[in-house]
This record gives structure tokens, C-alpha cells and sequence, in this order.
């Protein structure tokens, strides 16, 4: 089975970095989830995941919490 990795940038409104927010990836079709913070820069990455459908949450405290849905990786 293969594997990739889901990466990105959680930004506010302006596009700024948002550092230490929690982004949690949440498999589709196995419900398991896995859970990684920014780094200073705002970037984060979930190396080694199944190939398959992903959610992506991002929250960080004074924001409004961000999801994304269909992601493939294939």
C-alpha cells in the first residue's frame, strides 16, 4: 500500500503564519486521525500517511477553526 505526505501553510487573514496551531488529519475511510502542530512559520506536515481520503482541521486560540475536506492522496 502506498503512503504519502499531506503538508501546508495554516495562515489568518492577512496570509501571516499562524505558529503552535494544531492541525489534526482525519482519514475518511479508516476514522483515524493524526495530529501535528505549525511551526513558527505556520507550516506543518504528516509524513508516512495511507494513500486515501483525508480531512484537514486546523485551530489555533483567537481564530476560527479551519476545515478542509477531499483531499486524495494517491
Amino acid at each position: 500500500m502506498g503512503r504519502g505526505t499531506i503538508l501546508g501553510t495554516v495562515t489568518d487573514s492577512s496570509g501571516a503564519g499562524i505558529p503552535a496551531a494544531t492541525v489534526t488529519v482525519q482519514g475518511i475511510a479508516t476514522g483515524q486521525m493524526f495530529r501535528t502542530r505549525t511551526n513558527d512559520e505556520g507550516y506543518y506536515t504528516t509524513p508516512g500517511m495511507a494513500v486515501g481520503e483525508y480531512t484537514v482541521a486546523a485551530e489555533a486560540q483567537g481564530f476560527k477553526r479551519a476545515v478542509r475536506s477531499g483531499i486524495t492522496l494517491e
